[in-house]
């Protein structure tokens, strides 16, 4: 995993990435997952976690999930050297304000392409149409759902689901 941004420090992987508010930023996505050989996807989606101790009022955000088209490795991906990415027909996802904390991005198309095992796969970009106002953030450091002392649900970290029949 790995976010890179418009002035962005690059100085690893944040805790919080924030998508839509107008600086380009792209969250670079990897999964290492073992399919057999002929499996059915049924669904396929990323599910992010907006952030819940952020203030900022978003507006709407639409994201999109792009495929990535070029090896990166996170210890070293920034805004400069960022891989180049692809969009893909696929639905857009609708992030409003005062909506769940889980977004669920719809990547589908992307995930049958991963059955080819084609040498140009090399994991989703997510990022947000147009400039937005605050944007909208979500949780990149897995905190595995414990329950904090506050009875709230730490977040998670982001997650591919996958429906395979």
């Amino acid at each position: 995993m790995a976010y890179v941004r418009r002035h962005g420090d690059g100085d690893g992987t944040p805790a919080l990435a924030t998508l839509g508010s107008g600086d380009g930023a792209l969250l670079l996505l990897r999964f290492s997952i073992d399919l057999p050989p002929e499996p059915g996807i049924v669904e396929a989606f990323v599910l992010l976690e907006r952030a819940a101790d952020v203030d900022a009022d978003p507006g709407d955000v639409i994201l999109r999930a792009a495929r990535v088209t070029q090896p990166w490795d996170s210890r070293s991906v920034s805004w400069a050297l960022r891989p180049r990415v692809e969009l893909v027909d696929g639905p857009p996802t609708a992030v409003r304000s005062g909506t769940q904390s889980l977004v669920r991005l719809g990547v589908l198309d992307l995930a049958r392409r991963w059955l080819r095992r084609g040498r140009d796969e090399f994991g989703i970009a997510v990022q947000a149409d147009g400039p937005g106002s605050a944007g909208v953030t979500f949780a990149l450091a897995a905190g595995g759902g414990s329950v904090q002392s506050d009875g709230d649900v730490a977040e998670r970290g982001p997650r591919l689901e996958l429906y395979v029949k």
